[in-house]
């Protein structure tokens, strides 16, 4: 898959809106400085792929928890695995608790986690993403740096498109890659899906194109 074959290691090669924000993450991995993060924004912007360029840089495997809040909820996942995992002692310079899709995480589990992160600030950081910062508690928002991640250059995602297209020696329109774009603008990685699944014959076609020939096949 080419989001996975193209997928940014440096933070230098991640689309930001503006140079400011690079320059924030830029500055986590030169210092090794980790603050408590929220990363805002809409899905496919590149929020979990910062958090994971972060973590391969800085920590072990070892000190890294990952809980995907939308299975994992409750004001008990908090009480018990994040409150162990964070207490423990760290074989990097901080431990580092992910909390992907936190928008999800209950009221009360986020007022849990209020407290634990002033408690456990020696040992241990806090990075949260979720694609709407409002249901964050405002709480746990002081206790955070809050980047909120806005729409992406379109010129900037059809030229990192393109070099992946001339990688592939894929036949193409920049026309075509225009279109594909804008119709799953924001959303980077769903942008890559779409024009990998939009080959045919070595060549990029159309989303309308590739919609119509599998229409005509389940005819």
């Amino acid at each position: 898959m080419w989001v996975e074959k193209y997928k940014p290691s440096q933070i230098e090669d991640v689309i930001f809106e503006n140079s400011g924000v690079r320059e924030f993450f830029n500055k986590i991995i030169s210092t090794g400085e980790v603050p408590n993060i929220i990363l805002a924004g809409t899905p496919g912007v590149g929020k979990s792929l910062i958090t994971s360029i972060i973590l391969d840089k800085l920590c072990s495997p070892f000190d890294i928890l990952t809980i995907n809040c939308s299975d994992e909820t409750s004001v008990d996942v908090v009480r018990e695995k994040v409150n162990y995992f964070a207490k423990t002692q760290a074989q990097s310079k901080y431990k580092i608790v992910e909390l992907s899709e936190s928008d999800y995480l209950s009221h009360n589990a986020q007022a849990t986690l209020r407290h634990l992160i002033e408690e456990v600030s020696f040992n241990c950081r806090f990075i949260f993403t979720c694609n709407y910062s409002h249901k964050i508690i405002d709480a746990l928002k002081s206790r955070c740096q809050v980047i909120e991640f806005k729409n992406p250059d379109i010129l900037s995602i059809a030229e990192r498109c393109i070099g992946m297209l001339q990688s592939e020696s894929i036949e193409y329109d920049e026309d075509v890659v225009i279109d594909i774009i804008k119709t799953c603008y924001p959303d980077i990685r769903r942008t890559i899906h779409t024009i990998e699944n939009s080959i045919v014959d070595n060549k990029l076609v159309s989303v309308n194109k590739v919609e119509e020939d599998v229409d005509f096949v389940n005819l």
